[in-house]
């Protein structure tokens, strides 16, 4: 904009009397206060960014929706404004490649929750230069997101089901189990040669039992949504706890295991329990998807307001038409297993306002990153006036 109102300056700067020149900058900088002042009454979002990453535009809303205060210079990257590491991806590879955004919708975590709709478009700034303008519209609140709530209180109402038909198929399977036992125990009082076909009947018969039961068991919790129980958390921490219980089995797996965690990493609001059963889900898928053994990295990094928690295993890795499903209810490309695990950490993940991430190559690995927000204070709700909105 700047370089606007100079180039319009030398246009006519040869032409004009001292008395004339004052009176054309006057009159281009109420221009351009006109025009920002114009473009702080917007309430969509807007940047103007050059190709090597500066911010030389913020407007009101974007100020308030990114957390910068009136107060700071326009020095600004980026980087510095958008502090969503996803976000700012996505624009910046979009800026280098020369290619427009338009109208994608963006889940962030910082500086808070919220879902976007953004367009990125370039503009010429001078024969050599290009600029980009990103324009952004808070949807957190839309109908879409409204959809979203009541599909969710959909998905709550069919675990309800759920959870009352696996109490009802797990009551007679207990007995099934018992009485398959008890038959064991008389076959074992016959001859063999009598005893020994129905014995591998019966076999057969305990095992899918058993494969029932444990389907059932998943069905109840993952259906069992408790709400969360905000502490003070160390997830370090519980890192280091999942790693301990799994010991064992990774050793008998032949899985070598490597933790980098993060000293930067505070105490924070957490559910340490619910997150001890995500992290537990992803080590264990891990340890399903090498077989023969191999090795599973896992660490922990702070990124401003966020943590980062990356598992990254050696196994045979996702097809890339599989990643956008592996976290739907009951889907699973394994031959054994309800397709619960990886659903019930997205859960876990989402309710503690957080996203789930996954790259995979097949033959290579997969990478799962958690990513939560750190949050030092429950919010309150503000205190009751004593007046009631009537029905």
């Amino acid at each position: 904009m700047r370089s606007t109102v100079i180039e319009k300056v030398l246009a006519v700067i040869g032409d004009i009397d001292r008395q004339d020149l004052e009176r054309h900058f006057s009159e281009l900088a109420k221009s351009e206060q006109m025009l920002e002042s114009a473009l702080d009454t917007i309430v969509e979002t807007i940047l103007i960014v050059n190709s090597h990453g500066r911010v030389t535009y913020i407007n009101s809303a974007a100020r308030k929706l990114f957390s910068i205060p009136d107060s700071q210079d326009k020095k600004w990257t980026l980087q510095n404004v958008i502090t969503d590491k996803a976000l700012g991806d996505l624009v910046w590879t979009a800026i280098q490649k020369g290619e427009n955004i338009i109208g994608k919708e963006v889940s962030i975590l910082a500086p808070r929750q919220l879902l976007l709709g953004i367009s990125l478009m370039a503009i010429r700034q001078d024969p050599e230069k290009w600029g980009y303008v990103l324009v952004g519209n808070d949807l957190t609140y839309s109908g879409e997101h409204a959809r979203g709530q009541i599909n969710r209180e959909k998905i709550q109402s069919i675990l309800t089901l759920v959870q009352g038909i696996a109490h009802e198929i797990g009551n007679p399977l207990n007995a099934i189990v018992i009485q398959l036992r008890l038959l064991q125990k008389e076959l074992g009082q016959l001859p063999v040669q009598k005893s020994g076909r129905i014995h591998k009947i019966v076999d057969v018969l305990l095992e899918e039992t058993r494969r029932l039961d444990r389907c059932v068991h998943q069905f109840l919790d993952f259906s069992r949504r408790s709400p969360l129980r905000l502490r003070k958390t160390n997830v370090n921490r519980v890192v280091q706890d999942v790693v301990k219980l799994m010991a064992q089995e990774l050793r008998e797996g032949k899985i070598a295991y490597t933790l980098e965690l993060s000293r930067e990493v505070p105490s924070f609001l957490a559910d340490g329990e619910q997150l001890h059963r995500a992290f537990l889900n992803i080590v264990k898928n891990a340890m399903e998807a090498m077989p023969n053994g191999g090795k599973l990295y896992i660490r922990t990094e702070r990124i401003g307001k966020l943590l980062k928690v990356l598992f990254k295993d050696e196994g045979v890795g996702i097809p890339e038409s599989d990643c956008n499903r592996i976290f739907d209810m009951y889907y699973t490309t394994k031959s054994t297993g309800s397709g619960l695990g990886l659903s019930i950490v997205k859960n876990i993940v989402e309710e503690h306002e957080g996203r789930i991430e996954v790259e995979s190559h097949v033959g290579r690995g997969s990478t799962f990153s958690i990513i939560l927000p750190i949050r030092q204070q429950k919010l309150e709700l503000p205190a009751s006036t004593g007046k009631e909105r009537s029905a």
